[in-house]
């Protein structure tokens, strides 16, 4: 039996890796990026990558780097975006809402 659930366990993760892998999002916004230092395990497709921060010498810094094309650096807070609702595909926040001040009111926009 254990061997049989180990084997089951183990198609069904490589099944969802394999998926993650095929999968493209046209628009992905991503919140608190930082100095990107995750972006080179994004693994799915995509057509336009929203990188956002809300401080302002992270946004000038990553701005001095070269990206590829379709990223896009921008500075917003996460708990005011100017977007209309449901425009990503994608919405990334990692390691973001310790560093928010009110997380709720991110979670909520």
């Amino acid at each position: 039996k254990q061997l049989w659930l180990k084997s089951e366990c183990k198609g069904a993760v490589e099944g969802t890796q394999q998926h993650r892998l095929n999968a493209h999002y046209d628009k992905v916004l991503e919140l608190g990026v930082g100095t990107m230092a995750h972006f080179h395990t994004v693994r799915h497709g995509f057509s336009h990558y929203f990188a956002t921060d809300h401080d302002p010498k992270v946004v000038d810094w990553l701005n001095t780097r070269t990206w590829d094309d379709r990223v896009e650096v921008k500075l917003l807070s996460g708990s005011s975006l100017p977007f209309e609702d449901d425009s990503f595909d994608r919405v990334i926040a990692t390691h973001v809402l310790e560093h928010i001040p009110d997380p709720v009111s991110a979670l909520t926009e």
